[in-house]
């Protein structure tokens, strides 16, 4: 049987960084409007 590409794709973003780089840095976003 012939290898057929997959064609989903998905993307994703931490914009709120992981773990505790929020407390490291006040230019992490924390709220909503900030993300948008």
């Amino acid at each position: 049987m012939p290898l057929s590409m997959n064609r989903d794709v998905f993307i994703t973003c931490a914009v709120t960084g992981s773990g505790g780089t929020q407390d490291r840095s006040p230019h992490v976003p924390r709220s909503p409007a900030e993300i948008a």
